[in-house]
């Protein structure tokens, strides 16, 4: 019988390709030996493995490692306790180079949300870099008839990408849901126009879904000026023009600017919000906050003083940082 390697090395490059594919499919999905394949080929074992190595290298075969995600279950239970959160997760960082930190913590946000969706889900999403990342990464394991839906109006300035309408419909998608889009800036200056804004059907029924949403995702910034925000309001608005002196800002969530316990600061711009009502979002099932920056210690130890979400995923290096500035502040 004719030794079928011969016929490969003869072959133009679109068959070779389809032949290396019927090799690789023997071996690693038929679970045929090197010489079991041999024998089908009536070729050498050698040439088999040369077959093999040509397919990794023309790029028919791609071999992915995922390695482990683990999590420092010591700080978990610690940070449930002080904090009495439903869950936290805190990735362990002792084997991560320091520039996977961030798409660690959110693959582990995406794997524990994927753990949580369940038929008919309803899903608010807030914006911004950590939860495009996250959601991203996120792989069912079923398709299921979820709602994807926008909590609060439109934030970011520079990046639609990274914006609730982007955020919400991709992770509809990703699960064969469908997505309820609030057509709003989250900040509208006239009290007027925001309040007939908010009497419209098409915003009303959007908000209506979203007080119903058993899974609120979101960020957090860390002042409410900074480098680190998507936020509109972080970018455009001065903290001269709030009614409260700035050092009261420790973070805002939600749109909102708030102080080192928790509290919303009571001031103008808060009031501008177009969106759900913070407490609502806070109340919701699963109101999970996902970071990975040391920056944002201090916001998130404010958030969890004032309980303002129930479920935290972030590292231990920012876990250990909240702990101690909870311990000497």
């Amino acid at each position: 019988m004719t030794d079928k390697y011969d016929k490969y090395e003869s072959m133009d490059e679109i068959d070779k390709l389809k032949f290396l594919a019927d090799v690789a499919n023997m071996y690693y999905n038929l679970n045929m030996t090197q010489i079991d394949i041999s024998k089908e080929l009536c070729t050498t074992r050698f040439k088999v493995a040369k077959l093999l190595q040509d397919a990794k290298d023309m790029g028919v075969i791609e071999i992915s490692i995922k390695q482990p995600i683990e999590r420092n279950t010591e700080l978990e239970n610690k940070f449930k306790s002080i904090y009495s959160l439903k869950n936290a997760l805190i990735l362990d960082t002792k084997n991560i180079y320091e520039d996977e930190i961030m798409s660690s913590t959110c693959k582990l946000a995406a794997q524990y949300i994927d753990s949580i969706v369940t038929e008919n889900s309803i899903i608010g999403i807030t914006w911004g870099k950590t939860l495009f990342n996250t959601i991203r990464y996120i792989k069912p394991k079923l398709k299921l008839p979820i709602t994807a839906v926008q909590v609060l109006g439109s934030a970011t300035k520079n990046n639609f990408h990274l914006d609730s309408p982007e955020l919400v419909k991709e992770m509809a998608n990703i699960y064969g849901g469908t997505c309820k889009v609030l057509f709003s800036p989250l900040y509208i200056e006239n009290d007027y126009v925001r309040d007939g804004l908010l009497h419209e059907p098409v915003i009303s029924n959007t908000l209506h879904i979203a007080s119903k949403a058993d899974i609120i995702l979101t960020g957090i910034s860390s002042k409410l000026i900074s480098h680190y925000s998507t936020s509109w309001l972080d970018n455009e608005i001065d903290s001269k023009n709030f009614d409260e002196p700035s050092s009261q800002i420790v973070g805002s969530i939600f749109g909102r600017a708030f102080d080192e316990n928790g509290f919303f600061i009571d001031n103008n711009t808060n009031r501008k919000v177009v969106g759900l009502n913070p407490f609502i979002l806070s109340n919701a099932k699963h109101s999970i906050c996902i970071t990975s920056d040391l920056h944002k210690s201090d916001a998130l130890l404010g958030a969890l003083k004032g309980k303002l979400i129930n479920t935290i995923i972030i590292d231990d290096l920012t876990a250990s940082k909240i702990l101690y500035l909870d311990k000497y502040k």
